[in-house]
């Protein structure tokens, strides 16, 4: 890979209803880079150079670990999903 930190932005939707979330948490595996979703879903950080993976943590999602197929451009548009955690009553 190139030497440069691109701008990964998109949005991290409910797998199974597809309502956009807001509120949960993008960050960097391995670095400091981290943001919340806004009220529409949609995410945007920087991802430094040799990093690829994003972590994703939200209340009553299951924490997911997204590997990122990083190409040789200045950003990246990555949709996500988060599953819900099963309540067990």
């Amino acid at each position: 890979g190139r030497a440069f930190s691109q701008v990964v932005s998109g949005t991290v939707r409910d797998s199974s209803t597809g309502v956009l979330l807001p509120g949960i948490q993008v960050r960097v595996e391995g670095a400091s880079q981290s943001t919340l979703t806004d009220r529409n879903g949609r995410y945007s950080l920087t991802l430094p150079s040799g990093r690829q993976v994003l972590l994703l943590q939200g209340i009553g999602y299951r924490s997911a670990r997204v590997q990122l197929r990083t190409a040789d451009a200045d950003s990246l548009q990555v949709h996500l999903t988060m599953l819900r955690e099963v309540q067990r009553l």
